[in-house]
């Protein structure tokens, strides 16, 4: 289980390296998750994500971080569908205004919760 957590880090890991050398890709990749049909999906993929990482908190070097990362991420996978689809735009609008310094600087979240997830799991 400390395995998955691990590659999960490492994807994203890998997507804050892909949206450092390539924020406008990565603005397109927004773009396409943004999309109505794939709303709910997205959802239902955080909220397995979360349960996920709430079961393998147990076996992880600090249980307590995992526990509080996997509910946060319950928690938001439960809240987009109760968003409404005019803030959902703004949010995406939100995302695909930024211009290129300002993605690669987002960036550095997923680099650094990926990292912390690689660090738990070792």
């Amino acid at each position: 289980m400390l395995l998955a957590v691990k590659i999960i880090g490492i994807l994203l890991l890998f997507i804050g390296i892909i949206a450092i050398f390539f924020p406008s890709s990565m603005k397109h990749k927004l773009n396409f998750f943004f999309d109505d049909r794939w709303i709910s999906y997205v959802s239902v993929f955080r909220i397995l994500l979360g349960f996920f990482l709430v079961t393998a908190s147990p076996m992880s070097s600090y249980p307590t971080l995992l526990l509080i990362a996997g509910i946060v991420v319950i928690f938001t996978g439960f809240s987009i569908p109760l968003l409404s689809t005019k803030k959902i735009r703004r949010m995406e609008m939100w995302w695909l205004e930024r211009d290129e310094l300002q993605v690669r600087t987002l960036a550095a979240l997923p680099i650094s919760i990926g990292g912390l997830l690689v660090i738990i799991s070792s």
